[in-house]
Order: structure tokens, then sequence, then C-alpha cells
């Protein structure tokens, strides 16, 4: 290891040296030019927005997943190399280089990795986030939810992108714990039967609470949606979206939110027919009220005098 040290430092500063590089060449050229127009401020504007987007969103998801992922590799330690595997399990052979100073190295290049993906994402939204930021009222309120304009035009992308982003952070996260807790064997199969421990089973509860949150987010921005649908004869919110479609969507939102609450409180509560129940009941709200209802608001209530 330490004799391969060297060459990870020298191939990690080429990368860097060649992204800087490639960035400095894509900017330069544009700085000249707004200097040359003298709108230096306004390239040093959109430069710094770009910078600032890139690492709120690195150490947002740098921070999230490398909480979870140390969790999970401390709660893996019960069952670390415990359970006797087959010559042909891959984990034979990773559990021999899986600790110490190696594990540091393995999880860290992976947080680097996806950090690096989700904020150069984020950066082509620098705009998105100066409009939020400095948003202004138009003076014009919709009669649905009673929002001004404004909100529809520089707030809403920004909260769409938000949720996307978020679902990225969670589900990337979910699957790097399952990863972990698949080379401590935490989570096996004895006798047809899983076996969980308990520490493990409760961070899983909480990162699907973390994923029921965001399902909770999208159900909340789509009710704002509802506002450019085009089921009616006209553009926007028809009689059935305002009388069926809302009120559906307002339900599931809030049972969204209970399911969230009872994903974070299941270590306490300990309760899993509970969160079943409540599933269920999401389920149908989702079937029956969201999309049966109001297809048929709209058949026998709309069409006929429509």
């Amino acid at each position: 290891m330490k004799k391969g040290k060297p060459i990870i430092i020298i191939i990690a500063v080429i990368i860097a040296a060649i992204f800087l590089l490639n960035l400095f060449l894509n900017y330069y050229g544009d700085w000249l030019w707004f200097n040359n127009m003298h709108y230096g401020s306004v390239f040093n504007t959109m430069l710094f927005s770009r910078i600032y987007s890139f690492i709120v969103f690195f150490l947002i998801f740098a921070v999230f997943f490398s909480l979870n992922i140390r969790r999970a590799y401390k709660n893996g330690h019960a069952t670390r190399n415990l359970l006797p595997l087959r010559d042909d399990d891959p984990r034979k052979f990773i559990q021999t280089i899986y600790h110490g100073k190696a594990v540091f190295w393995l999880w860290g290049v992976a947080t680097l990795f996806f950090s690096i993906i989700l904020s150069t994402s984020a950066v082509s939204h620098w705009n998105d986030f100066l409009q939020f930021i400095h948003a202004s009222s138009f003076g014009v309120k919709e009669p649905v939810f009673g929002k001004d304009a404004s909100f529809y035009v520089f707030k809403l992308p920004v909260y769409r992108y938000a949720v996307s982003q978020y679902y990225s952070i969670v589900i990337i996260t979910a699957i790097g714990v399952l990863v972990s807790y698949y080379i401590d064997s935490a989570i096996s199969l004895i006798d047809n039967k899983f076996s969980v421990p308990k520490k493990v089973k409760n961070h899983l509860f909480r990162l699907l609470g973390f994923f029921a949150l965001g399902v909770s987010a999208s159900w909340l921005l789509k009710l704002y949606g509802n506002l450019y649908s085009s089921q009616g004869p006209a553009y926007g919110p028809s009689y059935m979206t305002v009388h069926a479609q809302i009120p559906a969507d307002w339900t599931i939102f809030v049972m969204s939110l209970v399911i969230t609450v009872l994903l974070f409180l299941m270590p306490l509560l300990k309760k899993v027919k509970l969160l079943l129940y409540a599933t269920g009941v999401w389920l149908l709200i989702l079937v029956g009220f969201v999309w049966i209802y109001p297809g048929i608001v709209e058949q026998y209530e709309v069409k006929p005098t429509e």
C-alpha cells in the first residue's frame, strides 16, 4: 500500500490538473470578452454563482453520503467476517482488503466521484438559483392557491430541481449503504428467512423515511403543477382539476407525510404492521382517489354539461 501511494497521488494530481486546465480554457476567453465589453461584473456574477452552486450541492451530498456510509460500516462490525463464504463469493476477496485505510480510500473515492457528478449538474442551473434568491413579486395572484405569479416563474423550477437532486442523493446513498451491508454480511438469508440486525434495520427504515420525504415533496409540487393542466377544454385548471384532482393530490400528500413520520419513528414504535396498513391505504388512495376519481368526475359530471 505504501509503495502504491505515490502513484495514487500522482494520478490524482494529473486528473485535478486536467480538470482545472479544462475549466481555465472554457472560461478564460469569456472573461476576456466580458471585460473588453466592460461587463466584467456580469461575468463575475455568473462565475461565482456557478462556483457556489457546485460547492453547496457537493457538500450536501458528501456529508449525507459519508455519514450514512460511516453508520453502515459501524453497524456491520458485528457480522463482519463471521459468516463462512463460498470460494466463488466475491465478498471473500473483498473482505481481505476491506479494513483499515482501504475502507477510507474506497468510500472516499466513491464520495468524491458522485459528489462531483451531482454538483456539476447543479452548475447548469445557476441562473435559476439567482432568480430564486432575487425573486420579485408580479403583483398578480392566481385564484386556486393564492400564489403570486412570480412563484411559478422563479421558485417552482428550483423546487422541482431540488427534489430531483434529493432523490438522486438518497438513492445513491441507499445503494452505497446496501453494498456496505452486503460486504459485511449484515443482511443474510438463513433458512429461507432474512436475518437483519436491529441497528441495520433501523438504519434502513431511516433511509426509507428520507425517500418517503422526497415522495411527499413530489406530491406537493404536483399540486402546483395542476395549474399547467391540459386535460380540460382550455389550458390551465379545469373544473375536474379544481374539484377532483387537487383534493386527491392533497390527500395523497398528507398520507405520504404520515408514512414518512411512521418510517422515522419505526425504531421507537416497532410496529411494522402499522406501516404496512398505512402503505396499503396510500395505494388505495393513489388508485381510487388520484387515478380513477378525477376520470369519473370528468366523464359523468363535466362532459354532459361541458
